[in-house]
């Protein structure tokens, strides 16, 4: 019996070594809210932002006014935080912004407080405030990040790559989509400008001829 261990012992040396156990992955809490491109949960872009219409739509939920140089509202569900609700003077929803891993994303693997691994998806970056707020363009998604906005305002897809890693300190919901500035029609809308006309087109649809 001796031998036998020492033979089995001898072959065993040269076995690969076992993998290690994988690090669990951090616990996601449970959604309490989703958002799309149409909506941030009961809301959507017809939706009134007034108190009386988000405590109807958000019952069971603790909707507080707040003024931040503007009215907002701030939704708790106990003492947890969920999102605000920023308003516009006619009292029209500006955006909603996520403020809690307990809201998902229905198009994108993006929570508040989880690592962000999709730049490569973003197609643009601007600064709002200190922090930047990135996006695909022409989506009504953005996602806002607690770092310093660096060279990561504009269209660079190699400065996004710092992203990954980060956890968001915001998800963000919109009525209107996100366009950078530089990309918004000349009338002041959301619309990407047009094409510029093709060389040897002066845009007056005829030859040019007079005859």
């Amino acid at each position: 019996m001796r031998v036998l261990r020492v033979i089995v012992l001898g072959l065993c040396a040269g076995c690969p070594a076992a993998p290690p156990p994988e690090a669990p992955h951090p616990r996601v809490a449970p959604a309490r809210f989703e958002i799309t491109q149409n909506s941030f949960g009961p809301l959507d872009s017809a939706s009134p932002a007034t108190l009386a219409f988000l405590r109807q739509q958000l019952a069971g939920y603790d909707v507080r006014p707040v003024n931040d140089e503007g009215l907002e509202y701030h939704v708790y569900e106990g003492s947890d935080q969920l999102f605000i609700v920023v308003t516009n003077d006619d009292l029209s929803i500006f955006n909603v912004e996520a403020t809690s891993g307990k809201v998902a994303v229905r198009e994108h693997p993006w929570r508040v407080g989880q690592p962000f691994q999709d730049s490569a998806t973003i197609t643009d970056c601007e600064c709002w405030g200190q922090h930047p707020t990135c996006y695909v363009r022409g989506e009504r998604i953005a996602v806002n990040f607690a770092r310093e906005c660096g060279d990561l305002a504009g269209h660079d897809p190699r400065a996004f790559k710092a992203l990954d890693g980060v956890a968001p300190r915001r998800v963000i919901w919109a009525p209107k989509p996100f366009v950078p500035d530089d990309a918004k029609a000349a009338d002041g809308s959301d619309d990407p400008p047009p094409p510029p006309p093709e060389d040897g087109d002066d845009g007056s649809g005829g030859s040019g001829d007079d005859d």
